[in-house]
């Protein structure tokens, strides 16, 4: 094993003394020497070191050999990728027996100038399961976080509860478990998956706000072993509970990363749209781009607005719209019906929220209702304005959009717009149909300014719902009695009645339900120009906490 020098001793990875070091130690310094003897506090300064450099090394070489030839780093090597370098201070170094660490990281540093605190279970060491103790001390690590109002991330690479304490370890994932619960809400709470993450274990994670997986990853409740001895079903570990399972399908994991390295880059990215609690803004950072820069969307983007029922992807809107077209989406592959995500507008942080007319239509099932309002809800607790894009012509109709809870989570959504309290604009680009433009952080939602293209409609539903609803009955006779052709003619002619006398903008103009009309040119300038004002008077509020942000 490789030697781990201290300021005074050669030692190997056991502690022990290397004959060069007691031969040093025995001889009498020579007469001419001007070397000081080592004073007392030297030598337990140097003790102290060397037991730190030992637990600095997890389980040892070997262990490291195997943790990398899985493609993975190190609980120490990931702290170094994700803190600004040399800022990271470990604590709890030598907690556990053997003064070993206990198989956890943890400590507090910065990234991108900024201080957080961070945990991360060593899988070189005791395979990073959970002890009573190191439970504690990751609720100790949460604690301090919570109490200086600093961000809390955990790294998860861990072989679960300890199986030799019994129901102690239990207890420790507890402590845990505790800690991030009574931190919700009050500071932002990332968790990354970066190796296996089974049993109690993943509900730390699902008690944070943000997730970020690594591809090699495993989180599930059970293995794939206890799965079949109990269901008979023969499932690898990927599709039980690997990166696609909870980028797509559970939509827990709202980031997914190639290596650690690159999980870790994006939570240094993902810091810098958040505050450090819930009692500052997010980070104001001055951009180069002119909020005057007119909003220029490419001709067929246009066009397929112009034509209403046209598929479109909106993050070529939201781009156009924020600082130098940045947009940081979450939650990427699921709910593709719904877009969310951070950018800046005018140098301030903001969350957006629009719906994608390329999948489903952009209209709302209950995958997109809970995505909604999840991040909504976030935006609100770390006071995130938010900017709602809106074209959305209802919610799916079918029997297993029914048996999902539509309802329950429509309404959810509905709740999280209603109750937050952070500056919110909403912008109609296209259609504003039915219960799903209630939802969608309408005028009465609190909305701070409501506006709308002139390319937008309001209405109950869809011209041709609404026709075939309104004229059943005469439409029914025409074909009785003139035959499909002349059925045809006569829907068409009230399809295009309605649509110019029903579904359009006057109407909510007329009832004060839109702020203002602004054109596709100035959109950018306009939603700034909006925005700006508000923010400067939110900076001088007092802000506080909100309550949890609960794992919808």
């Amino acid at each position: 094993m490789p030697k781990t020098k201290t300021p005074n001793s050669d030692v190997d990875s056991t502690g022990a003394a290397t004959e060069s070091t007691k031969n040093e130690t025995d001889s009498p310094l020579p007469e001419n020497s001007t070397d000081p003897k080592p004073s007392k506090l030297e030598e337990l300064e140097a003790e102290f070191e060397r037991r730190v450099a030992k637990s600095a090394l997890g389980g040892g070489d070997a262990a490291i050999a195997r943790q990398h030839s899985k493609g993975n780093l190190t609980a120490m090597e990931r702290m170094d990728v994700l803190f600004d370098p040399g800022s990271f201070q470990r604590m709890f170094a030598l907690r556990g027996a053997g003064n070993s660490g206990d198989g956890v990281v943890a400590g507090c540093g910065k990234i991108n100038g900024r201080k957080a605190y961070c945990y991360a279970w060593d899988f070189t060491n005791f395979a990073g399961t959970c002890s009573a103790d190191n439970g504690r001390a990751i609720a100790e690590i949460i604690e301090h976080a919570r109490k200086e109002h600093c961000p809390i991330i955990g790294l998860n690479d861990s072989g679960g509860a300890r199986v030799q304490e019994g129901v102690a370890s239990l207890f420790g994932y507890g402590h845990i478990f505790n800690g991030h619960i009574d931190a919700s809400g009050h500071i932002p709470q990332i968790s990354a998956i970066v190796g296996p993450c089974a049993g109690g274990a993943v509900y730390a994670p699902a008690l944070t706000d943000l997730i970020v997986m690594a591809r090699n990853a495993f989180m599930a409740v059970t293995g794939p072993e206890v799965m079949k001895s109990t269901t008979g079903k023969s499932l690898t570990m990927d599709e039980l509970g690997g990166y696609r399972v909870h980028s797509e399908k559970s939509g827990r994991v709202n980031l997914v990363g190639t290596t650690d390295i690159d999980v870790l880059n994006q939570i240094r990215d993902l810091i810098d749209y958040l505050p450090d609690s819930c009692l500052e803004l997010a980070p104001y950072k001055p951009s180069a781009d002119p909020i005057e820069r007119p909003t220029e969307l490419a001709h067929e983007v246009i066009n397929k607005v112009l034509e209403q029922d046209t598929p479109f992807d909106v993050r070529v809107i939201i781009g156009d719209i924020l600082d130098m077209g940045r947009f940081f989406e979450v939650s990427e592959a699921y709910a593709k019906n719904l877009v969310v995500g951070f950018g800046r507008l005018d140098g301030w942080t903001v969350g957006i929220v629009a719906n994608q007319s390329t999948d489903l239509s952009g209209n709302l099932d209950p995958d997109s209702a809970k995505k909604g309002a999840r991040f909504v809800r976030m935006c609100d607790c770390f006071n995130i304005p938010l900017i709602t894009l809106v074209d959305v012509a209802g919610f799916i109709p079918d029997d297993q959009t029914e048996a999902k809870d539509i309802e329950g989570f429509g309404a959810g959504f509905l709740m999280a717009y209603r109750l937050a309290t952070v500056p919110k604009l909403s912008l109609v680009l296209r259609r504003a149909f039915g219960g799903a433009y209630d939802v969608m952080s309408y005028k009465l939602s609190n909305t701070s300014r409501a506006f709308a293209w002139p390319t937008s409609r309001f209405a109950v539903m869809g011209a041709s719902g609404a026709v075939d609803l309104i004229h059943r009955r005469e439409l029914k006779k025409i074909r009785t009695e003139q035959g499909d052709e002349a059925y045809h003619l006569r829907r068409n002619e009230l399809i295009e009645t309605h649509k110019t006398e029903v579904v359009n903008p006057w109407r909510a103009a007329e009832l004060g339900y839109i702020d203002q009309f602004i054109r596709v040119r100035e959109t950018r300038h306009r939603l700034a120009e909006a925005l700006t004002p508000i923010m400067e008077a939110e900076r001088a509020k007092p802000r506080g906490h909100k309550g949890p942000n609960w794992p919808i």
